[in-house]
């Protein structure tokens, strides 16, 4: 930790907090499969980075921000022949930041303000898999997935009320590029974006006890490894799949001691919009919505 004075804050002491994480995995399984010849074995290996920087401007305004980065290589043979044998290599990196704002009062506001940016870049292939072994090829391509999004939310304390809305703003552009074109070149592009927004209430009964309730929409997009699994067996992606959509309602109680605490809640969840199995090829289930 460390203290410095900045003039383009006018002075204003703040501090300097810094998080770092790393992380090395290798794994190996082997699985014969009950009453099938075929074999099932995954390895894979995963590394990551991530670095986390927080500014304590004073005792209202915090910034926060963070940078990640993991790689993974991927190979699985799968208990069924086309498309069995999958090879993935992986990179996936992002960052983000938030700005926090308290006014400091018992009654007033807690406003966060941030976004958050990622992106994926797959490179997968897959073999007809012959018992194990590696037949002929059936795709490469690669895959690349990037996603960002905005947000603010506040939270309004008065009395013993505190209100809570947030709203959020997510763009993702997805995109195959096939090169595995002997059988048509079937690279594609998809555009994913959304608006959701969310509203509760909680209410302070005494020190102890409080009810609460809210109700949101939520999102949420199929990953790459999905979307790659196309019904025509081909490249590109299952044009089929779209996001998941809900509109969530909650309410409940809570009651606190110094030792313990109880949650009692309703929650309901109406699917707008989810996945359903779509169709079964050579024992490879696919989805669609």
């Amino acid at each position: 930790m460390q203290q410095v004075n900045q003039e383009l804050f006018a002075c204003t002491r703040f501090q300097v907090e810094s998080y770092f994480s790393g992380s090395f995995d290798f794994s190996k399984r082997k699985i014969f499969s009950i009453g099938s010849s075929n074999n099932w074995e995954i390895k894979k290996v995963v590394g990551k980075l991530g670095l986390s920087v927080q500014h304590k401007f004073n005792s209202k305004l915090n910034l926060s921000t963070y940078g990640f980065y993991a790689t993974r290589d991927f190979n699985a043979k799968l208990p069924f022949g086309f498309g069995g044998s999958v090879y993935l290599d992986r990179n996936y990196f992002g960052q983000g930041a938030q700005l926090s704002y308290k006014t400091g009062s018992p009654n007033g506001h807690n406003v966060q303000l941030g976004y958050s940016w990622s992106k994926q870049a797959d490179v997968r292939k897959r073999y007809f898999n012959n018992k194990g072994v590696n037949g002929d090829i059936t795709l490469i391509q690669s895959e690349l997935f990037n996603a960002l999004g905005f947000y603010v939310m506040d939270e309004i304390s008065f009395g013993k009320y505190k209100i809570l809305g947030g709203l959020r703003y997510d763009s993702n552009k997805l995109e195959a590029i096939d090169y595995f074109i002997s059988n048509g070149d079937d690279s594609d592009r998809l555009s994913l974006n959304s608006w959701n927004s969310s509203l509760g209430v909680n209410y302070k009964m005494n020190s102890k006890s409080f009810l609460f309730t809210s109700i949101g929409t939520s999102f949420e997009t199929p990953v790459l490894s999905e979307l790659s699994a196309n019904p025509s067996g081909g490249g590109g992606f299952n044009s089929s799949l779209s996001a998941q959509r809900a509109l969530n309602k909650e309410i409940g109680y809570r009651y606190f001691t110094s030792k313990w605490f109880l949650e009692a809640c309703k929650i309901i969840i109406v699917a707008l919009k989810s996945f359903l199995t779509f169709k079964k090829i050579d024992n490879a289930i696919l989805l669609g919505n």
